[in-house]
């Protein structure tokens, strides 16, 4: 890891989070009490806002993909499922672990501009910075947040430098360290962490995208106490990585020039985040007279030293290495508190839910107690698939082998309005109605559904479940998000203008394979890649390499 400013990691967490405003929002009192808060998550969309074809994986279909339902993904669908799941919660926040950028043609064709307004438009309760959003430069990046961005940004452990000179980019004043969102009560702190190991590669011009990464520990640490008093739930949105993510807990190894490590060092001994000197062994440097603490360091002026974990964050919402945790993963942090660390996946192929269960300190607690917040009693995470039946609970029942009642029980729904509400409730029916062709007009149709926001529904799935898959998919692509295609369509068509995309422009002799396998061994559509990017015009370079996920 490259060595951080970790005086300024400190100072710049105290005078960020001085200067943040808190969301007081409604604020009923909750002591005592146990609510549910649903937390809808994505991370690493990559860009795939248009359905595409996949051969899925056995992970995959494990997590309830259906390979016989292609094409994947797509922000209408997902969208759809954000606010189908929004309405069926009682409390629910929904947050975005970065990467939503490059890895699709409408990225290219667009440099970023509809995936920021895409994220704008769902409401983002918290996004904290991927590594591929610099991909078009760090001025592209701040240009579509600063014309199309209305959604808190984070990353605490970036020191933005050059601030307020007109070459800088300006995220110190677009992205904040942490925010904070009221929920019915309920007061969330997402603190972002966002990726530190990819920064080499952020370049623009040949010039670095003026940030300079902080150690994530020490970074946390000077937050978790800070907006304490202010809220109920200390959740850090990240974009480390999963084994960084479980090191801002445990604690990890790193090697950092004395010099910077030397005020972390001399913490007292009974204070637990107080840095270890492992190497070079300070009773060696003793036993060969070397009495300068200064001196016992490696030839480069370099220790290894352990870096002791946070205590007091409540859960870690993470990305970047493209997995699924199911279940969640639950580690324990210095103090003995439970944390809980969630992956929802890449590319569009799944929505997380994570829900949670807080219990709420009575008035009779103490100062203490009350301090900390509501506690997690309980969790529980679905992974909801992005393919072409995303919205047939049923035919998805039926897939995982279970009687559709049995499973109905687990996803019971709890509509966002009033049953007595009669417009709405009326809404309601009538949109049911226009799905199943009951006896309205087209016109009908698009009035309903434009007129009531789609967090009204509720699923009431064996009104018009059909029996065949054809009807099933029609039916769900129907149900897509109007507002997301609407937003799209222009770039849909700029897409089809730009690149020739169905276009066949050359035919393997045989098939090419993609070999996953974890002991090695040659990708013949690796090799077949790597080639094409070796001998491109005005590249013909000698050697080329691609990382999996790259191709």
């Amino acid at each position: 890891m490259r060595p951080a400013n970790l005086s300024v990691a400190f100072a710049a967490s105290v005078c960020l989070s001085a200067c943040l405003p808190v969301d007081k929002g409604e604020q009923p009192n909750l002591a005592g009490q146990t609510v549910r808060l649903s937390v809808l998550h994505t991370s690493d969309i990559h860009s795939r806002l248009l359905p595409y074809e996949l051969a899925p994986l056995k992970t995959d279909a494990d997590l309830g993909l259906a390979p016989e339902a292609p094409p994947y993904g797509g922000a209408a669908r997902l969208a759809a499922l954000i606010r189908r799941e929004k309405a069926r919660a009682d409390r629910s926040i929904l947050i975005d672990s970065g990467d939503y950028m490059q890895g699709g043609p409408i990225f290219n064709a667009s440099d970023g501009e509809p995936e920021v307004r895409w994220v704008s438009l769902m409401g983002y309760d918290g996004v904290v910075m991927g590594n591929h959003e610099f991909d078009k430069g760090v001025m592209n990046f701040a240009d579509k947040i600063a014309r199309f961005g209305s959604f808190p940004l984070l990353a605490a452990n970036y020191w933005w430098e050059n601030r307020g000179q007109a070459s800088a980019p300006g995220f110190d004043t677009l992205s904040a360290p942490y925010t904070v969102t009221n929920v019915r009560g309920v007061r969330v702190g997402i603190l972002g962490m966002a990726s530190i190991g990819s920064m080499y590669g952020l370049v623009d011009g040949g010039n670095s995208v003026q940030a300079t990464p902080l150690e994530p520990n020490e970074t946390a640490r000077a937050y978790v106490d800070l907006p304490r008093p202010n809220v109920d739930l200390l959740l850090v949105l990240s974009h480390l990585g999963l084994t960084e993510d479980q090191d801002l807990i445990t604690g990890y190894d790193a090697y950092y020039p004395y010099k910077s490590a030397k005020q972390f060092l001399e913490r007292a001994e009974s204070d637990p985040s107080r840095w270890v000197q492992l190497e070079p062994p300070l009773e060696t440097c003793q036993a060969e007279g070397v009495a300068d603490r200064a001196q016992c360091t490696f030839l480069d002026g370099t220790i290894r030293v352990f870096i002791p974990g946070v205590s007091g964050i409540d859960l870690i919402e993470g990305g970047h290495l493209h997995v699924v945790l199911n279940p969640p993963q639950v580690i324990r942090d210095p103090s003995g508190r439970p944390v809980i660390i969630s992956h929802p996946g890449a590319f569009a192929k799944y929505l997380g839910r994570l829900e949670l269960s807080l219990q709420f300190p009575d008035d009779k607690a103490d100062a203490t107690r009350k301090l900390e917040g509501a506690e997690i009693v309980a969790h529980d995470f679905h992974a909801f698939p992005v393919d072409s039946i995303w919205c047939d609970d049923q035919a998805r029942a039926w897939r995982a082998g279970v009687q559709y009642d049995q499973f109905r029980s687990l996803i019971v729904t709890r509509p966002a309005v009033s049953e007595t509400g009669p417009d709405k409730r009326l809404c309601r029916d009538r949109f049911w109605e226009s799905m199943t062709n009951n006896g309205l007009s087209e016109d009908q149709k698009v009035d309903c559904v434009d007129k009531y926001d789609r967090d009204f529904w509720t699923f009431d799935c064996d009104r018009w479940l059909p029996d065949d898959c054809l009807a099933r998919t029609e039916r769900c692509s129907r149900l897509e998000d109007r507002p997301t295609t609407a937003l799209l369509q222009p770039y849909v068509t700029k897409l089809d203008q730009t690149f020739a995309l169905t276009r066949i422009f050359a035919y393997a002799p045989r098939n090419i394979v993609r070999r996953n396998s974890s002991t090695g061994g040659d990708s013949p559509l690796g090799n077949m890649t790597t080639e094409s990017m070796r001998v491109r015009k005005r590249v013909e370079a000698e050697f080329a390499l691609t990382n999996t996920l790259g191709i």
